[in-house]
């Protein structure tokens, strides 16, 4: 019921209190279960760079006819917003509920955040919003870590993170992910000398990206 609300200039803030007071005294599984649900329902619209207005005619009806009836006035929602705002409300309702395999709600929360910003970086193209998204990945994955935890809860919780990892990496590098192995066989192999080295094709801001995803994780 909040969703249509956070995200909006006039009625984020007012909609993020009202959340934290869920948050705070509503029922914690039911809670996080609602958030969880608007989490992965979030809808996020294709951006484009300036070039991508010149095209050729093959923009879809939908498109055109979006564009014919845009208004100034429109409510415009942010789903970077909607998603960080339901990213924290998880977060703290979480540390409320009790449960003897608190795992099986860190995976319902790692499918949605994985849903959530793989139509993200689908969509978008502003680095600093791709960053934000990578953030709260990177912020998932070390705040549910435990080191030395041997336990069947444990052991579950690592292959999660591990799974995490595997399917969000690709998801992060996108194209980049050819050319980012690609220099590693490099320094292995000879390359002609006519050919564009991998390294100097890899987006460097994702570089330094994965870096920190994976340091953070070692």
């Amino acid at each position: 019921m909040l969703l249509p609300f956070l995200g909006q200039k006039t009625t984020n803030e007012d909609a993020g209190k009202v959340l934290d007071i869920l948050v705070a005294k509503g029922n914690s599984k039911e809670i996080f279960l609602k958030c969880v649900e608007g989490l992965k329902s979030i809808v996020w619209e294709r951006t484009y760079d300036d070039d991508d207005d010149d095209d050729g005619g093959e923009a879809t009806l939908t498109e055109s006819l979006a564009k014919v009836t845009a208004t100034e006035d429109e409510v415009k929602v942010d789903p970077i917003l909607q998603t960080v705002g339901l990213y924290r409300a998880i977060k703290q309702v979480f540390k409320r509920i009790k449960s003897d395999r608190p795992v099986r709600f860190l995976t319902t929360f790692a499918a949605a955040l994985l849903i959530n910003v793989t139509t993200g970086f689908q969509s978008l193209v502003d680095s600093a919003e791709l960053d934000v998204l990578h953030n709260l990945v990177c912020d998932f994955i070390t705040s549910s870590f435990k080191d030395n935890d041997d336990s069947e809860n444990g052991k579950d919780l690592r292959a999660l993170l591990e799974g995490t990892l595997t399917i969000y990496v690709p998801i992060y590098m996108g194209n980049n992910m050819l050319f980012w192995t690609g220099q590693y066989w490099e320094t292995s192999h000879a390359i002609p000398s006519n050919r564009v080295k991998s390294k100097d094709l890899v987006n460097a801001d994702l570089e330094m990206g994965s870096r920190r995803l994976f340091v953070t994780n070692l």
